[in-house]
């Protein structure tokens, strides 16, 4: 029991009340029962009390979907003040669809506790332990990637145009659910985008207002699809070191490079479907699947991270958030937001890197005390004499395909 968050310690309290008393309504309804847990193995104090605290929750849940069933609340959207849009607009409607998407993958490893540290600054510290949210790998998903058309799919922004976006983004895929008492318990997948860079302002704006998403601009160079997939670069406006006397500037973020063609292995594999892929990033997840057990997940746990590695279905969790205009140091708004992106088209691919396929690639990233992505991955990597860091990528892979980006979840939200 954790007597160190106070909300928590009451409300785990309440819990074990309600499956106290769930427990006694079953004895008193069917005295079989009663035979039935005198009949169990002794147990301690300590496991009567999570169990009766989980019947409690499960028992708190039934209630509240059956008050939602029959006595439904209006959706608080509906009472907003209506959004004012201006002629030059840059933050057009959600949902989004976005076509003709050339994504490049690079799977890197990082450290367990140094995500967890992520998803407690990020996610279960500001939302006082009413949502909990833990690294489900300690694998880091690098994406490089340009889209021919995002827009609007709702009208009248869906009739304005498109744009055309070029990004790079790291995924770390982390698992949703409940702490009660001792017991972590996951519901579902979520993937945290800590640091994503866009090349055009309207993208970053949408991505922002939206749903949260701590969008910056970059600079890209990536190879075309009908390219060689040797050089990726990634630039943007950097602080080398914290200063008053430190002047941001463009500067030169990460590189991925091929590092070896791939002579002695065979060429890059043709992926007619995502079901190929599959073996490549079983392998991977699998091989470290001992590193972290949550209840209710087992084998499928992996399976579902595959899943959100290949695009199928993810979805993304963010802390939105605003400045408060009189007290910079505080939100007048906060909340948690998840939202789904989901592949509608698939076009193709290939599996550029793994194991005997294709050459070796890395990802060197340029320090900054902006951008501390090494450290606070805890990317696995060598550091040169300059001060660079040159990460290992264990699986390469580049994807074509159509998606959709659907209106969020409000999942907690500050009072």
């Amino acid at each position: 029991m954790n007597i160190n968050n106070y909300e928590q310690l009451l409300k785990t309290g309440f819990h074990i009340a309600m499956g106290a008393a769930n427990s006694v309504f079953e004895v008193v309804s069917n005295p079989q029962k009663l035979q039935e847990n005198l009949s169990r193995p002794p147990q301690s104090v300590e496991q009567l009390l999570q169990e009766l605290a989980i019947k409690g929750e499960k028992t708190e849940q039934e209630i509240n979907n059956f008050t939602k069933q029959f006595f439904p609340v209006t959706n608080p959207s509906a009472t907003y003040p209506k959004y004012i849009p201006h002629p030059n607009e840059q933050c057009f409607t959600q949902p989004y669809h976005l076509k003709n998407t050339s994504i490049y993958g690079f799977l890197l490893e990082g450290s367990l506790d140094k995500l967890q540290q992520l998803c407690d600054k990020y996610f279960n510290e500001p939302a006082g332990g009413k949502v909990q949210y833990r690294p489900a790998t300690e694998y880091v998903l690098l994406t490089v990637a340009t889209i021919d058309s995002l827009a609007s799919r709702e009208k009248p922004d869906s009739e304005k145009g498109y744009c055309l976006e070029e990004e790079a983004i790291f995924w770390v895929i982390a698992v949703a659910g409940k702490q009660v008492g001792e017991t972590f318990t996951g519901e579902r997948l979520v993937c945290y985008m800590p640091y994503i860079l866009v090349n055009d302002s309207p993208i970053l704006v949408a991505g922002r207002e939206v749903y949260g998403i701590c969008k910056e601009i970059g600079y890209f160079q990536i190879p075309y699809p009908e390219q060689e997939p040797e050089l990726f670069t990634v630039d943007t406006l950097v602080w080398k070191d914290f200063s008053s006397q430190t002047k941001a500037q463009k500067k030169r973020l990460l590189e991925v490079l091929r590092i070896d063609k791939g002579q002695q292995n065979g060429a890059s594999q043709t992926l007619n479907n995502l079901d190929e892929l599959m073996p490549e990033l079983r392998k991977l997840i699998f091989q470290h699947r001992g590193n972290l057990e949550i209840p209710g997940w087992s084998w499928s746990l992996p399976l579902s991270i595959i899943e959100s590695l290949t695009y199928q279905s993810v979805t993304g969790v963010c802390l939105k958030q605003f400045r408060d205009v009189e007290d910079g140091t505080r939100a007048c708004y906060q909340a948690i937001i998840e939202v789904l992106m989901k592949m509608s088209k698939y076009h193709g691919g290939k599996i550029l890197s793994s194991g005997d396929v294709g050459g070796k690639y890395e990802v060197k990233f340029y320090d900054a005390a902006s951008h501390p992505i090494v450290e606070e991955l805890g990317l696995q990597g060598v550091r040169s004499e300059a001060g660079s860091v040159s990460v290992p990528v264990k699986l390469a892979y580049w994807l074509n395909f159509d998606f959709t980006v659907e209106n969020g979840t409000v999942i907690w939200k500050a009072d």
